[in-house]
């Protein structure tokens, strides 16, 4: 390796060596728990542990791409390109300074491939293919990299052409798979995406390091054109206002954009499946819950304060400044997360009536719907409707609202463990629920354990709600006057709801404590209660 290369990995090393060392620490884990599986347990349960240890390391994979393209430093909502700025002034060619990220990182996805057939599949006798799943790894990551890196003249511009362009070639390999294509065709096919990959990197990093940033000026001056509009029509009546403006203007349209893109994409079934009720049931169930999971998304965008700064996590003066106290700006925050998510769901609402009409599962929900009328009151079926609603509204701003919490801390190495813990917690339940289902002998206990389940998780809610609270009290960050008719607001909507669903809820399917416990589950409490808190500790460092 040349002192260039060596050069440009030591910053990457100095930075993600205990990153990198726990990969190799989870690849030598996964190699010695198949090898002892192998050796002591029965056939089946051998696979169950292959499948369970190739899991991290797909975390791995992950982590490895993210490294390689510097996503760790990337606002990939922001205009401009994600590589370093810092990098460009180094003196070294820039075929170099974008090619030795390229070329270690698709090793790096494709070895790891490597590693875990040798390790968890062809040691079992388990015969997977080598080289194309080791192109599509390096595939893959080069077409992240090249999405990161090329300069996108707008906003949100990169994850729109992520969403549509960047499964290129993992969705080619599923085609091609469908269509039972050799193996020499997949390969082919991802080795040109590779190339392809590689060279739109290069290309990015080319233009980004002489300043080639499009100017889609038609936008602006559309932009331009509503300001003055709105500028025509009057002032802001308050601060508050205005800054409830300034919100849902900079990040508002994250979550119904997300909503257009990747809502048809759960409403396919629709089109392809047949409308026996199982199905329509199941399918209009995913397109219900699809907004409520993009909503986490949104929310941590919304939750990026100094989008004028390369340290976006910050406060920066110009907002610190403003004649709003901390609790003002919490609920701005707030309310523009209200607005946000009533737009998204009369979205939500437009798109999934024009898939039911058009897909012709209209007449099988008629039938549905008239079904349960003649079995349940009017006035019950409606007040179901509206609470389900309700409830999905209330449940998609709960998620924005919440997500806020850890980015108004401005902390970075907060908001990033955050999100390492948050991946370690997601894949130890997969692996969790991976084990539960191939041990069916255990599956009795879940009745009886999951009223003990549902008390602790109400137990350390309201114990973490306490403790925001007196927070709140100790820093005079809300009046007490405040703090009662919240209080009062939450347990009347709780009330509304626990009556609404213990009358619709057989007591013999669920009981009557369970389901009041995993109301309160379902309801924001104390993340919410403690967004001042995080945002005064921003404010004031």
């Amino acid at each position: 390796m040349t002192s260039t290369a060596w050069a440009l990995a030591w910053p990457v090393w100095r930075r993600h060596r205990w990153g990198l060392t726990a990969v190799l620490a989870s690849v030598v884990a996964a190699a010695t728990g198949v090898t002892v599986a192998n050796a002591v347990l029965e056939p089946t349960q051998a696979m169950s542990t292959r499948i369970i240890a190739s899991l991290p390391l797909l975390m791995c994979a992950c982590y490895l791409a993210s490294v390689f393209a510097y996503g760790f430093e990337a606002d990939v909502a922001a205009a401009g390109t994600c590589f370093p700025a810092r990098q460009f002034t180094l003196p070294v060619r820039t075929a170099e300074l974008a090619g030795w990220p390229i070329l270690t990182g698709a090793a790096a996805a494709a070895l790891l491939w490597l590693v875990v057939a040798g390790i968890l599949f062809r040691q079992s006798d388990i015969d997977v293919p080598l080289l194309w799943p080791a192109l599509l790894a390096a595939a893959q990551l080069v077409w992240m990299q090249a999405l990161l890196w090329w300069p996108f003249g707008l906003p949100l511009a990169r994850p729109l052409v992520g969403m549509l362009v960047g499964h290129l070639p993992a969705t080619g390999v599923m085609l091609a798979q469908n269509l039972d294509a050799p193996p020499w065709v997949l390969s082919t096919y991802l080795g040109g995406a590779l190339v392809v990959g590689a060279a739109a990197a290069y290309a990015g990093v080319i233009r980004a390091r002489h300043g080639t940033v499009p100017s889609w000026d038609w936008v602006f001056r559309v932009g331009r054109a509503v300001s003055i509009r709105r500028r025509e029509r009057g002032a802001f009546a308050s601060a508050t206002r205005a800054q409830v403006w300034f919100e849902c203007r900079r990040r508002g349209f994250m979550l119904p954009l997300l909503v257009v893109i990747m809502l048809p994409l759960f409403l396919l079934p629709l089109f392809l499946d047949e409308h026996d009720p199982p199905r329509l049931v199941r399918s209009l169930g995913l397109a219900l819950a699809a907004p409520v999971f993009l909503a986490g998304m949104a929310g941590a965008a919304v939750g990026k304060h100094n989008p004028w700064a390369r340290d976006h996590y910050s406060l920066p003066s110009f907002i610190a400044t403003r004649p709003l106290t901390t609790t003002q700006m919490v609920a701005a925050k707030l309310r523009g997360a209200e607005r946000t998510a009533l737009i998204a769901w009369a979205v939500a609402a437009v798109l999934i009536a024009a898939a039911v009409f058009l897909s012709g599962a209209d007449e099988p929900l008629g039938e549905m719907g008239r079904a349960w009328l003649a079995g349940r009151p009017a006035a019950e079926v409606a007040a179901t409707v509206a609470a389900v609603a309700a409830v999905l509204v209330l449940m998609t701003w709960r998620r924005m609202a919440e997500n806020l919490l850890i980015g108004l801390t401005g902390r970075e190495w907060l908001i990033k463990g955050s999100v390492f813990a948050g991946v370690f917690v997601l894949f130890g339940l997969i692996l969790f629920g991976l084990w539960f289902l191939i041990h069916p002998e255990y599956h009795h206990y879940v009745p009886e354990l999951l009223p003990w389940l549902l008390a602790t998780a109400v137990g350390l809610k309201f114990a973490a709600a306490v403790a925001a609270v007196r927070g709140l009290r100790r820093k005079r960050l809300v009046a007490d006057r405040t703090l009662a008719t919240l209080a009062g607001v939450w347990v009347a909507v709780y009330a509304a709801l626990f009556g609404l669903f213990a009358r619709v809820v057989p007591g013999e399917v669920v009981a009557t404590s369970t389901l009041a416990m995993a109301i309160v589950v379902l309801m924001p409490l104390a993340r919410v209660s403690a967004l001042p808190l995080a945002l005064d500790w921003n404010r004031h460092r």
